[in-house]
């Protein structure tokens, strides 16, 4: 058994299924990391989206452009697409934003999700984690994943 963690500190368990006489379709891929950056350290929104945005131009055909201004969709090629969502609450001082890139390659559907949140109820510190998973392919003998 192999226990997940998150963000959260909530998890869930992951173990095999019971043996059904089939081959089962594997576990998405997983990757997490957190990281709390200390609000002392700059606008960490702007930091981030500028880091995002240069990631982003190696990917595509010609290089990707994404605003990150506000939200939107964006295509960077012709099988990978981004997502900005973008939300500002200045009475709050509250800050989000999540970029999720989705590449179709042929072992399966790739995505990585980055998100910045600055909250002055979590002050002294901002968080950033990076999530990445892949959809492995159904094949004949491995269903997709319900």
């Amino acid at each position: 058994m192999v226990r997940e963690g998150s963000a959260s500190g909530f998890g869930r368990t992951l173990g095999s299924p019971p043996s059904t006489g089939t081959r089962e379709c594997p576990l998405p891929l997983v990757y997490r990391t957190l990281v709390a950056v200390h609000d002392d350290d700059g606008d960490l929104v702007s930091a981030a989206s500028s880091v995002l945005s240069r990631w982003l131009s190696k990917r595509g055909n010609s290089g990707a452009r994404v605003d990150f201004s506000g939200s939107g969709r964006f295509e960077l090629s012709n099988r990978s697409r981004a997502l900005v969502a973008r939300h500002h609450n200045a009475d709050e001082g509250l800050t989000f934003l999540r970029l999720t890139t989705e590449s179709e390659k042929p072992e399966g559907v790739w995505r990585t999700l980055a998100t910045v949140v600055v909250d002055p109820e979590l002050s002294p510190w901002n968080y950033v984690w990076i999530d990445m998973t892949v959809d492995p392919v159904a094949t004949a003998d491995t269903p997709a994943p319900r």
